[in-house]
């Protein structure tokens, strides 16, 4: 199997990116705008990225993504303590903890769980299966 490696540099100016053109230009947004802009941006680069052996560098960005919506919590609430801005804004779901979610109300009253997506989420499909092709069979045919 052959292993593609990201260079460090391709990895850096991804997240760069993400905090240049997302988090910083959105300080004062909500967290569920956050969460609605990000996770396309995610997903793009995650399923890009999913015919490589990827996982550990998945895992990387998720780790970078998290440090930056950290510090973007706690730049909004200077005058609040770590486990505060943690019950605000990160969610227990599962198995998983520090998962970035928020639980918005609709119009209409129901309730939404906006999730951030992870990118070690995304499955590795090395070999995408080919669609066999259609088989006809003509009447009295064996």
């Amino acid at each position: 199997m052959r292993r593609l490696r990201f260079k460090c540099a391709q990895v850096v100016h991804y997240s760069r990116g993400i905090h240049r053109e997302i988090i910083k230009v959105n300080k004062t947004a909500k967290q569920a705008n956050l969460i609605r802009l990000l996770n396309p941006v995610l997903r793009g680069w995650a399923n890009y990225h999913s015919h490589v052996v990827a996982k550990e560098t998945f895992g990387r960005v998720d780790t970078m993504v998290w440090s930056m919506l950290w510090r973007w919590a706690v730049r909004r609430h200077p005058n609040k303590g770590a486990g505060w801005v943690k019950e605000k804004y990160f969610k227990t779901r599962g198995t998983r903890n520090w998962v970035f979610a928020v639980t918005e109300q609709k119009e209409d009253g129901t309730k939404r769980e906006r999730i951030l997506m992870l990118e070690s989420d995304m499955p590795i499909q090395r070999k995408r299966p080919a669609v066999p092709p259609t088989i006809q069979r003509r009447d009295g045919a064996s």
